[in-house]
């Protein structure tokens, strides 16, 4: 009885990880009792199309590391990360890290605004998992974030943000800022 039981939870589970775009290969490694072909097939069920052939993406989470990575993406992984790291305390399985917190980034960022794919975010999971991936503090706000390739600045996205806008600021000249800010004097 528990085996049927645990077989239904692990295809429920396969079901709403293709839905949420995971490629077959990371199901499998999600939920190793399934086999390869039989994967392919319920991608395809479920997403009415047949998986990206190719590649895997790269097994760490090193997109977040590259000389390309944004501000804006760091602060993405960020959130992601922190939802990660969270459940992986309460010792989810790897599977329902990936399920819940992307679903909670999705919830705390616009489906629309989202820089990462759920198969980026499985590379994460593995990446927190492993120590390979951690969360640094912000010397500012404390706020805790992944801090990317180049942008070793102690400080989080927002904060560099901040800091940056202030800078700008204030290496414009003193009559653009008093203009501003002071609405009887141009």
């Amino acid at each position: 009885m528990n085996d049927l039981l645990k077989q239904n939870q692990d295809m429920a589970l396969a079901i709403e990880l293709c839905q949420m775009g995971l490629r077959p290969g990371f199901v499998q490694e999600a939920i190793p009792s399934f086999k390869s072909q039989m994967l392919v097939g319920l991608y395809r069920k479920v997403q009415g199309k047949t998986p990206v052939k190719g590649n895997m993406p790269a097994r760490d989470a090193k997109f977040l590391y590259s000389e390309h990575t944004t501000h804006r993406l760091c602060l993405h992984g960020s959130v992601l990360a922190c939802s990660m790291e969270r459940l992986l305390e309460h010792h989810f399985d790897d599977a329902l890290v990936l399920k819940y917190a992307y679903e909670d980034y999705l919830h705390q960022i616009a489906k629309g605004e989202a820089l990462i794919n759920c198969n980026r975010a499985w590379t994460m999971v593995r990446a927190l998992r492993a120590k390979k991936l951690e969360l640094v503090p912000c010397s500012y706000c404390q706020a805790r974030y992944v801090d990317g390739y180049r942008m070793r600045r102690n400080s989080c996205p927002i904060c560099y943000q901040l800091k940056k806008r202030r800078s700008d600021f204030l290496n414009r000249p003193t009559e653009t800022r008093n203009a501003l800010f002071l609405p009887g004097k141009k």
